[in-house]
């Protein structure tokens, strides 16, 4: 027995309305699962840059005390000369005050932790602990120091004065870390500072320190609320690490209002019949992500291939061209000075001593002198028709285009004088307390020269004789 038309339309219809229900339901599924890892993407995300920002904040302080200190040597070695001058001492509270807004007060101490002065009075035993745990292990790990006052942390520095070293103990509200979790705040997320080895005890929220959380009981993550934390990071220098955990409605919320919003789309479907208009616009909508994918693919693909080209020209410790540009460049400089009859100069700097540098200051410190000379090539000479590289381990080389050669010897003098005001100390040199150069120039003009290679050798063999002659001078071949 064949079916009535109408008979067929129900009969599609339900088989219709049956399959885009099932549609639905995975919809809700999968939108729940994106939804969740959505959060927990944007939760792993904001911990990590809090965690990055507030070690930051917490190094630079340290270093900001450390240059505060030096800046001024003089006023501390006339309060250490007399401790209990108030005029003196209100001068430097002064300063602190003008160089650091969340600045509270400060102590010094000599390096047995004994307190020479203490603008608090007595001064929290847990203060104590950390300033002899510094003085013992050489590492600070900053914490939140409660106080009837103000809770606040600690930044300690060892300064040395003279003679006499001491401990200097400055004392910060929490004020500029709390604006950092304020800003970062999320919607049904909670960025807390807690101290996970006690019982994640809060330190620090997006509303101050755990001394304003009026409407908590007790001054610990729940553990309701340590089962909802999304993503956590320690904090380096510091007890503190850095929670996201969600409110506990957030996900049973948004279930409930997807099932809502898609019972409504069910029941237009049904009632309307756009099942087919409906499943046009998906496909339409998926042929443009995956057309925007390709277009995101092919510019993410054209940037790395432009990155990959610069790295293989450049030097990666100094950022200057390397040598396997500078082949390159060397034989195109060299054919057009000979089409066109302009000079070319060549110059090969070496930093004197360099080995010995490196053995008396660190390898660390020689990366950081092999970087300065570099950018003081660099900013020296950055013409159009010229190119500074880096020729080997501690050698730079200067190619210049057109100039002549007095010219180009004047700006080579005036990078010795560059240098020599930079001060590098080197105190393993024996010609300098302080970093210096040697240099070997070749000018194309000087002789006729057949081959770019001659010309460069000839420069090596002026810097070869700058070293003979006792270094930090130039030799023009």
């Amino acid at each position: 027995m064949r079916l009535s038309l109408e008979k067929k339309i129900v009969f599609s219809t339900l088989i219709i309305i049956l399959f885009f229900a099932m549609i639905l339901w995975g919809v809700v599924r999968d939108r729940t699962q994106d939804y969740y890892q959505y959060h927990q993407s944007i939760a792993k995300s904001s911990v990590e840059k809090i965690s990055r920002v507030v070690k930051n904040i917490l190094h630079n302080k340290h270093k900001l005390v450390e240059s505060f200190l030096e800046d001024h040597e003089a006023l501390m070695l006339k309060i250490l000369n007399n401790i209990d001058d108030e005029d003196t001492y209100d001068l430097l509270d002064d300063k602190l005050k003008h160089y650091f807004p969340d600045y509270l007060t400060s102590s010094i101490a000599n390096i047995k932790g004994e307190l020479l002065r203490t603008e608090f009075g007595d001064i929290s035993k847990l203060c104590i602990n950390d300033m002899k745990d510094y003085i013992y292990h050489g590492v600070q790990n900053i914490r939140i120091h409660p106080n009837a006052t103000l809770y606040h942390y600690d930044i300690l520095v060892k300064y040395k004065l003279k003679s006499q070293k001491i401990l200097f103990i400055t004392t910060f509200s929490s004020d500029v870390i709390v604006s950092l979790l304020n800003a970062s705040s999320l919607i049904s997320h909670n960025f807390y500072l807690v101290d996970k080895k006690q019982n994640y005890l809060i330190e620090i929220t997006k509303d101050g320190s755990r001394n304003v959380l009026k409407d908590r009981g007790d001054f610990h993550l729940t553990q309701a609320e340590q089962e909802r934390i999304f993503a956590s990071q320690k904090i380096e220098g510091s007890t503190w690490t850095i929670v996201d955990f969600y409110d506990s409605r957030l996900f049973s919320d948004n279930k409930t209002a997807l099932i809502r919003n898609n019972l409504i789309i069910f029941i237009f479907f049904t009632l309307l019949m756009i099942f087919v208009s409906r499943m046009i616009i998906r496909e339409i909508q998926k042929k443009e992500l995956l057309k925007d994918k390709l277009e995101q693919r092919n510019i993410e693909i054209k940037a790395l291939n432009e990155n990959l080209k610069r790295l293989s020209i450049t030097d990666p410790l100094t950022g200057l061209y390397n040598r396997r540009f500078l082949d390159t460049q060397l034989k195109r400089m060299w054919n057009k000075a000979s089409r066109l009859k302009i000079p070319l100069s060549i110059a090969i700097l070496d930093i004197d001593f360099f080995k010995q540098y490196n053995d008396y200051y660190g390898h660390q410190e020689g990366d950081n002198c092999l970087m300065t000379v570099a950018t003081l090539c660099q900013e020296s000479f950055r013409r159009a028709n010229e190119i500074c590289a880096r020729y080997g381990g501690e050698e730079f080389i200067i190619i210049n285009l057109g100039d002549n050669k007095e010219s180009f010897v004047q700006r080579l003098e005036n990078l010795f004088q560059v240098l020599y005001q930079k001060d590098i100390k080197h105190e393993d040199s024996t010609i300098d307390s302080r970093v210096t150069i040697s240099v070997g120039l070749a000018h194309s003009q000087d002789k006729e020269y057949s081959f770019v290679n001659v010309l460069l050798k000839n420069a090596d063999d002026a810097l070869y004789e700058a070293k003979e002659k006792g270094r930090n001078q130039m030799v023009v071949a």
